[in-house]
């Protein structure tokens, strides 16, 4: 006797057919916002609902109708069009948005484990010539630049790649630090047998890393910094 449960049935349909494409469970949780775990469950049939705003996610990412998933109704893709003009895992690249903030001046304090806020898509070649990376690792992450010590190498706001798979001095350039429980966006360089922690903005003062060593640790390698300038045109009202 078949005890496939509706919502089963519709989740194995459309993980058959992203796996075509490339994708995994692990690339539905995220655009549903939930747990390999759940998705497991949705597939098992353990867990016989969806709820909306996963729906809307999956949606969102995909293309699949969340009237479709949540209720079985009408067809579903919600956009064929949409469904025609996804581009398959492999040809992506994948960089996830960090929920911290790095100060590019006194320091900005963060939780010690972040969550994933947003997720940046690009043609993986569009990446490559960009950043000269696919990030298949995952090792970039994006976090948005606080404060103006770095100014105008990093603005208030710009977006900031950051290698998290560098945790050591690799030579003058800029890196993301933990000092104490503040996140900075610093410039590092050996001068002499001294690391030294800059702004490019030298209305901030120098110091060297000798100065406090225990407190501070490297956690990535600034690769790249996307702009983000907004500019304004008559009254915001």
């Amino acid at each position: 006797m078949n005890t496939s449960t509706p919502l089963q049935k519709r989740m194995h349909q459309m993980i058959e057919a992203l796996r075509d494409q490339g994708f995994d469970q692990i690339d539905v949780a995220k655009a549903a916002g939930v747990s390999k775990g759940t998705v497991t469950q949705w597939l098992d049939g353990n867990i016989k609902s969806i709820k909306m705003e996963n729906a809307l996610g999956i949606e969102e990412r995909f293309g699949y109708s969340h009237v479709w998933l949540v209720l079985g109704r009408g067809d579903p893709i919600a956009d064929k069009q949409a469904g025609q003009m996804r581009t398959s895992k492999k040809d992506q690249a994948v960089f996830e948005l960090l929920d911290v903030r790095a100060a590019c001046g006194d320091g900005y304090t963060n939780d010690d484990h972040p969550a994933v806020v947003s997720t940046m898509f690009l043609p993986a070649q569009v990446a490559q010539e960009m950043l000269g990376t696919t990030n298949r690792n995952g090792n970039i992450k994006l976090i948005t630049a606080a404060k103006d010590s770095m100014a105008p190498t990093i603005n208030p706001d710009d977006l900031v790649f950051v290698d998290t798979a560098v945790n050591e001095y690799v030579g003058e350039t800029v890196y993301l630090i933990l000092h104490g429980n503040e996140l900075l966006c610093k410039r590092l360089s050996l001068v002499g047998r001294d690391i030294v922690v800059s702004s490019d903005n030298k209305s901030y003062p120098d110091w060297k890393w000798s100065e406090r060593p225990d407190a501070t640790r490297i956690i990535g390698r600034v690769v790249r910094v996307l702009p983000i300038q907004f500019k304004k045109f008559g009254s915001d009202r």
